[in-house]
């Protein structure tokens, strides 16, 4: 791919794919912006789009995502840039945007580190996943997640090795006793304090 000028012969697409774990998104406005235009595309009922005849230059690509989710391009980009030089694929995964956001800390009250797990608890049936984050320095970030009510479990390890029981939220080794936390289309759950004794 390449993000430069382009010569004035040139008008060949841009093409792509949008898909949400692997499933084709059809009905997506796709949007093709220069510094002096922008062109739109829609997704197909597979997933394709395209832009046909584009004037020679850059372009920065964007996706209308559906509510609650984000489009990215190759995980993390939201706006690539294009240029229809070559015919270039530039395919889009959309993902929910669902975020659980917290700090864990030790009996001791310092900040802990190891691995935290979301675990599906429901309503439906569980989607794909799973779902988890390194915890560095207490702080952690579940990205994400499809709305669902999630059990949230932490594991401690030490120079790479497991350091004691999983324990989960608010702060017991019984996973019936768990708190269970809600999140919604595109809902940000900020500020949980996760303390293991």
């Amino acid at each position: 791919m390449d993000n430069g000028r382009l010569p004035p012969e040139s008008a060949r697409p841009i093409l792509g794919l949008l898909q949400m774990q692997v499933q084709p998104m059809a009905g997506l406005t796709v949007t093709a912006r220069s510094d002096s235009a922008e062109y739109r595309a829609q997704t197909a009922d597979n997933g394709l789009y395209g832009f046909q005849g584009l004037p020679s230059g850059r372009y920065q690509l964007s996706v209308a995502a559906p509510p609650g989710r984000r489009a990215f391009w190759r995980g993390n980009a939201e706006h690539p840039g294009a240029s229809p030089r070559t015919p270039c694929a530039m395919n889009f995964e959309v993902f929910w945007d669902g975020v659980i956001i917290g700090t864990v800390l030790g009996r001791d009250g310092q900040p802990a580190s190891g691995m935290i797990t979301a675990q599906y608890a429901g309503p439906e049936t569980q989607p794909a996943g799973p779902f988890g984050a390194y915890v560095k320095d207490g702080r952690f970030e579940i990205l994400r997640l499809p709305p669902g009510r999630y059990r949230l479990m932490f594991l401690p390890i030490v120079a790479d090795r497991p350091a004691g029981p999983p324990v989960y939220y608010p702060g017991t080794q019984q996973q019936n006793a768990a708190a269970l936390i809600e999140v919604g289309e595109g809902v940000h759950v900020e500020g949980l304090l996760y303390t293991i004794f």
